[in-house]
């Protein structure tokens, strides 16, 4: 008798596919295995947290708001690199949130990300702009969320 189910893409949730993961690394401790399901879970919410900042910084840059135009023309970026970092940004963001699936991307989309950051502190440093909050927050939660994804391959 022929298959009746419909053809098509069966989707998987992120969350079932890891915890098949944790479930066969864990086996026998269930002590561990609720360890890493709530690391991965804190990893799943910092990563959101940081795609969605990462996606708001992006579309300022775009619509080159006035204040943010100022700032970052003030430690010698010029306007016609703003869309080049938003992208930068958003690719950053698209990794991240693919690295929920595909662990390898994720760690290295946010290494870029670090390093990326590394580079905005250092420019505002340079141009003896104390106004390095934002890149040195946005910073250390890429490298928290790239430490939870090594933390649950």
């Amino acid at each position: 008798m022929p298959d009746r189910r419909s053809p098509g893409i069966e989707i998987t949730w992120i969350f079932q596919l890891n915890s098949l993961d944790i479930q066969t690394n864990c086996i026998g401790d269930p002590e561990a295995y609720r360890r890493a399901h709530l690391m991965f879970i804190a990893c799943v919410v910092v990563t959101v947290l940081l795609s969605l900042a990462l996606l708001g910084s992006a579309a300022a840059k775009l619509t080159k708001q006035p204040k943010l135009v100022e700032q970052l023309t003030g430690i010698g970026v010029a306007e016609s690199q703003l869309p080049q970092l938003a992208m930068l940004e958003i690719a950053g963001a698209i990794g991240m949130l693919a690295g929920l699936k595909f662990a390898g991307l994720g760690v290295l989309a946010g290494i870029c990300l670090v390093l990326f950051f590394a580079g905005a502190v250092i420019a505002h440093l340079r141009a003896h702009d104390k106004d390095i909050a934002g890149a040195l927050v946005l910073g250390l939660l890429t490298a928290v969320a790239v430490g939870l994804r090594i933390a649950t391959f």
